[in-house]
């Protein structure tokens, strides 16, 4: 998706936009601000969960943004006045703030698998550099055949699939929790922590736990995810 609003940056401001190459470059700097805060972002989500859950909902939230912004581009008609560029400068820094806070934290969970299953790490950072790849190699094959053209909100509406899939896949579980610590007892096992979506494990009231259960009651109420 950044793929595709990078080639498409430069002739849009200089084309329909009117901007010189110096205002463009002020702006472009403006633009990749959320990359900038990255730690920032990684801190807070670690500090202050979303309903128990410390990613899903940040970058459902980021996704979100960067959706409505490349739909904005995509069907909106921009002239070459100062309100337009201002517009233009915004929907370009909620697209970089949904790629950079994605990044960040779908790298952070890959991480955690990584460190759990360590006999297919290296296929692991191979998949997610093979998508890469193939992301970059799809945005340059249709700039190539579109910015002759100079149908630039093509490129946006070829942007938006990519954008909208992230906003799909963070509220349905394609970002899968981590296991209840109850895990030994039967009961919360299949009740399972996530089972309405907040995060928080069960606890168990009127019932003194086993002694190979114990140990994860006294050490948190919560699932990290």
């Amino acid at each position: 998706m950044l793929g595709l609003v990078g080639h498409a940056d430069l002739p849009y401001a200089q084309s329909i936009l009117k901007l010189s190459a110096t205002q463009n470059q002020r702006y472009g700097i403006v633009a990749c601000f959320p990359w900038s805060i990255k730690p920032v972002i990684g801190m807070i989500s670690d500090i202050v969960p979303i309903w128990g859950y410390n990613k899903r909902y940040y970058m459902f939230g980021a996704s979100l943004l960067g959706a409505a912004a490349v739909a904005y581009l995509a069907g909106a008609t921009l002239r070459d006045d100062n309100d337009s560029a201002m517009a233009y400068v915004a929907a370009l820094v909620l697209i970089n703030l949904q790629v950079s806070v994605v990044d960040l934290l779908t790298e952070g969970k890959y991480t955690e698998k990584m460190s759990t299953t360590p006999e297919v790490s290296s296929d692991i950072v191979s998949f997610v550099w093979l998508t890469l790849g193939a992301g970059g190699l799809f945005a340059t094959l249709v700039s190539f055949f579109v910015l002759p053209t100079k149908n630039y909100r093509l490129i946006f509406y070829c942007a938006a699939p990519f954008a909208l899939q992230a906003v799909r896949a963070f509220p349905t579980h394609h970002i899968p929790p981590t296991d209840c610590p109850y895990k030994t007892d039967i009961y919360f096992y299949n009740l399972r922590c996530s089972r309405a979506g907040s995060g928080y494990c069960p606890r168990k009231k009127k019932r003194k736990p086993k002694k190979s259960t114990a140990r994860f009651f006294t050490n948190t109420s919560r699932c990290s995810c």
